[in-house]
């Protein structure tokens, strides 16, 4: 792709051509389609961290948020599985139930 080329390509802010996949098939699938035709594409989840860096140059979007939720949690054996726009909000009330917490702070870029 030329340097014109990636000129004109909308970022996040400029394009309504966001998607919203339901599923990780969903997801695969449209990865796998815009690869095979070149196109630029970002991946974003809540979005709570689009302002740090450049803002990207990608002819699609593809939003995770539908994608939350947990998984599996076996409080026994200390695990969790989620999805990949569970908050971690939802992650320590799940948790507080069990009189489980995360062993660490997850960063907060305010």
């Amino acid at each position: 792709m030329s340097t014109e080329e990636k000129q004109n390509l909308p970022t996040y802010q400029d394009s309504n051509s966001v998607e919203y996949p339901q599923n990780e098939i969903e997801v695969s699938n449209f990865i796998k389609k815009f690869y095979k035709s070149s196109v630029p594409i970002e991946l974003i989840g809540s979005g709570s961290k689009r302002k740090i860096g450049k803002p990207l140059q990608c002819s699609k979007t593809l939003s995770l948020t539908k994608l939350n939720g947990i998984i599996e949690y076996l409080p026994e054996e200390l695990y969790i599985k989620v999805k990949a726009c569970t908050s971690i909000q939802q992650i320590e009330e799940e948790l507080k139930k069990n009189k489980q917490q995360l062993a660490f702070e997850p960063i907060d870029f305010g």
